[in-house]
């Protein structure tokens, strides 16, 4: 008995250490659980056809986003990071960086000018800036794609309020013209002919020929206002009208050959899919190698054209030539649109570091583009979802 009751005591005994063991186990664990735990980096994911190199994109994240803390727009924009490998011309930068972020008269002091009976004082202003090619490179042409280029429902009453009171205005006829064949192209829709209704055809047509009579005056006007050619060719490519596209496009050349809306139109109309050819694309090339010692802006139409050749906006790019023409296309600075449109195209195809660079160089020139940003936080994302949280001022503004 007493021999059996020494086990039941060692058995209590063992029992209550492991009852200790379990309950000291638990109690680490909740310590632990408690205590900050380290962050697990993902491991890079990098494409072996990427034209760049896993270490050129994280340096070229990190500089961009040193440079995005910059509050000065202009600052931020010059002092960005190119692309990796890039040889991007200081002087097309500069241009192009005064161009998309020059002041202008924005929409609602505008309507407020004209409304006034201040509309003389529209075209004061636009003409003074017209003179300062550094710092408004192409002052109306901005301003014209500032506040039309997007449907405005008011638009109409200041316009035609803004010709009433100035009627010997290029600007102001200029601008209304401008604004129909913004409309016309919206009213056409972008289904192939066969699949848009005859309604939409006649709506088009009867935006286009008020277009027409205000884009002629705007020119007879004034036969030096260089948007006002850039304009008709842009309607002529609605309607087709290729003796109208030829005609204005030598006009608008004869009027300023080193015109960044004549030779962006010039660019569009030499594209194969529409009335070009590679022979007319290389004439246009030869024209911008001319005069971009003149006008460094048009280095941007350079690089439009080539990434036209290189259909970077609609190829799947997944054979290494392909890819590696990323770097050729944008060896020199692009456009806004271009990089959007390099962008999105390998965010498509889940191409992720092209897709950061050009995406994040969009932002360059437009720091409030929402779409883009989302967009580039979800490329950054795709190539390892620690860099976001690292930069979030780069990406959330």
């Amino acid at each position: 008995m007493h021999r059996s009751l020494g086990r039941l005591v060692i058995l209590a005994m063992v029992a209550c250490a492991a009852s200790a063991d379990v309950m000291a186990q638990r109690q680490q664990a909740q310590l632990l659980a408690a205590q900050p735990q380290p962050v697990v980096v993902q491991p890079l994911v990098h494409d072996p056809l990427s034209p760049f190199t896993a270490d050129e994109v994280r340096a070229f994240l990190g500089e961009a986003a040193k440079a995005d803390q910059i509050g000065d727009v202009m600052q931020r924009c010059l002092h960005f990071p190119d692309p990796p490998g890039s040889h991007w011309s200081r002087e097309g930068l500069e241009a192009y960086c005064h161009y998309r972020l020059q002041s202008t008269i924005g929409f609602a002091e505008l309507k407020d000018l004209v409304n006034s009976g201040h509309a003389a004082e529209v075209d004061r202003r636009l003409a003074d800036w017209s003179k300062d090619s550094i710092h408004h490179p192409e002052a109306f042409w901005r301003f014209l794609n500032a506040n039309f280029f997007a449907p405005r429902p008011e638009a109409r009453d200041v316009l035609e309020a803004w010709k009433q009171q100035s009627p010997q205005s290029a600007l102001a006829y200029a601008a209304s013209g401008f604004t129909f064949v913004r409309s016309a192209w919206r009213v056409r829709g972008g289904k192939f002919a066969s699949d848009t209704p005859q309604e939409r055809f006649d709506g088009m047509s009867q935006l286009l020929a008020r277009a027409d009579g205000d884009l002629r005056r705007a020119v007879k006007l004034d036969p030096r206002l260089a948007v006002g050619y850039a304009a008709l060719m842009d309607m002529a490519m609605l309607e087709s009208d290729r003796q109208l596209m030829v005609s204005a496009m030598k006009d608008g050349i004869a009027a300023d050959p080193t015109s960044f809306p004549v030779l962006d139109s010039f660019a569009m109309i030499t594209e194969p899919r529409w009335f070009g050819s590679l022979e007319a694309q290389a004439r246009l090339m030869a024209l911008i190698d001319k005069q971009s010692s003149k006008q460094p802006l048009l280095l941007v139409v350079r690089t439009s054209v080539l990434m036209d050749q290189a259909d970077l906006v609609s190829c799947d790019c997944n054979l290494p030539e392909q890819r590696a023409a990323y770097r050729t296309v944008f060896d020199q600075v692009g456009t806004g649109s271009s990089l959007i449109g390099a962008g999105a195209n390998a965010l498509d195809n889940k191409q992720y570091e092209v897709a950061t660079v050009y995406l994040a160089e969009a932002l360059r020139f437009d720091p409030n583009d929402a779409v883009t940003r989302g967009n580039l936080r979800t490329a950054m994302a795709g190539i390892d979802p620690s860099l976001t949280p690292r930069w979030p001022g780069l990406v959330d503004r």
